[in-house]
């Protein structure tokens, strides 16, 4: 119609109607990447959106205690069920080293196994501790470990699953106590006698 940016070229009609097409095409290429790129972005964004939902959900509703610990150890998420176990508010504990946890005699032990995990790169590591509930009482705990990578590779943080094995303790060291007993008479049997002597020789 006379108006326009293609009126500034020079030659027939032909020609500008063949530039503006050249011109649509162009636009349309460059539209397209741009719409799947913002598609693909948008199926990301529901597909993580999903994925802490189920998360959280499992956290949530888990007997399990899930712990996910900054580098250094601080608690950055701790799930509501350590209100069963140990009595503890979840939200209180957000922020917070590790180390409330832990009952002082054990506080060595998780750090040595805590350092062991971030230096395994990954890798699970298992080991129980002793933790210390809001009443003061002491709790046997099994944790399963693994330190969380970066896109680089450098250790994020770690996640820990935590279990109650108070009860399992107790089993185990009613075990080891029947082994060493009589059970007619209570006292001590041939086995725990040589257990003590060789204790003897080995300190002496």
């Amino acid at each position: 119609n006379g108006h326009g940016p293609t009126q500034l070229i020079d030659g027939p009609i032909g020609l500008r109607v063949q530039f503006f097409q050249f011109y649509l095409a162009v636009t349309v290429l460059t539209v397209m990447p741009v719409a799947a790129d913002l598609e693909n972005r948008r199926r990301l964004h529901r597909a993580m959106r999903l994925s802490e939902m189920r998360y959280r959900l499992l956290a949530e509703h888990s007997t399990d205690i899930l712990i996910h610990f900054s580098r250094d150890g601080q608690i950055r998420y701790i799930s509501p069920s350590i209100r069963l176990f140990g009595g503890h508010d979840p939200a209180s504990l957000i922020g917070q080293d590790s180390r409330v946890l832990v009952a002082p005699e054990h506080l060595e032990h998780v750090r040595a196994n805590y350092r062991a995990t971030i230096a395994a790169g990954g890798e699970n590591r298992t080991f129980d501790f002793l933790a210390a509930t809001v009443d003061g009482t002491r709790r046997w705990y099994e944790t399963h470990s693994r330190a969380m990578l970066d896109d680089h590779g450098g250790v994020d943080g770690v996640l820990s699953v935590v279990r109650d094995v108070t009860a399992r303790k107790e089993t185990e060291r009613q075990m080891a106590a029947d082994a060493l007993t009589d059970s007619l008479t209570g006292l001590f049997n041939r086995r725990a006698f040589r257990a003590a002597i060789k204790r003897r020789v080995l300190a002496s």
